[in-house]
C-alpha cells in the first residue's frame, strides 16, 4: 500500500500537522482562561474597590458622628463652665457685698460706742456739777 518514505513522511506530516494543532488548542485554551483569569481579576478588584470605598464612607459617617457628638459635648462643657463662672461671680459679688455692709455696720457700732462715751462723760461732768453745786 503505502512504501516506507511515503509512511515516513506522511507520518511526520501528520505529526507537524498534530504539533500546530495541538500549539493552536492550547493557545485557544490559554488565552482564553488568561482572558476568563483577567476578567476575574479585574472583577474581583471592582469589588475590592467597592467594598473599600463603602467601608471608607461608613468611617467617615462615623468619624463625622463623632465629631458632632464631641462638639455637642464641647458646648455642653463651655455651657456648664460659664454657668459655673457666673454663679462664682455671683457669690463673690454676694460676699463683698455682706463684706461691705459688715464693715459699715463695724464703723457705725464704733461711732456709735464713741458718741456713748462722750454722752457718759457728759452725763458724769454734769453729775459732779450738781454734786458741786
Amino acid at each position: 500500500m503505502f512504501n516506507e518514505s511515503t509512511f515516513i513522511s506522511m507520518l511526520v506530516f501528520i505529526f507537524i500537522i498534530g504539533n500546530f494543532t495541538g500549539v493552536f488548542i492550547y493557545t485557544l485554551i490559554q488565552n482564553k482562561f488568561v482572558n476568563n483569569l483577567e476578567k476575574r481579576i479585574q472583577d474581583h478588584m471592582k469589588n475590592y474597590e467597592y467594598i473599600v470605598l463603602e467601608n471608607t464612607d461608613k468611617i467617615i459617617d462615623e468619624f463625622e458622628e463623632f465629631i458632632e457628638i464631641s462638639k455637642k459635648l464641647s458646648n455642653d462643657t463651655l455651657k456648664i463652665q460659664n454657668e459655673i463662672l457666673n454663679v462664682n461671680t455671683n457669690t463673690k459679688n454676694q460676699f463683698d457685698k455682706f463684706y461691705d455692709e459688715i464693715n459699715q455696720a463695724q464703723i457705725t457700732r464704733l461711732r456709735l460706742e464713741n458718741e456713748i462715751v462722750k454722752l457718759k462723760n457728759i452725763i458724769n461732768r454734769q453729775n459732779k456739777q450738781k454734786k458741786e453745786k
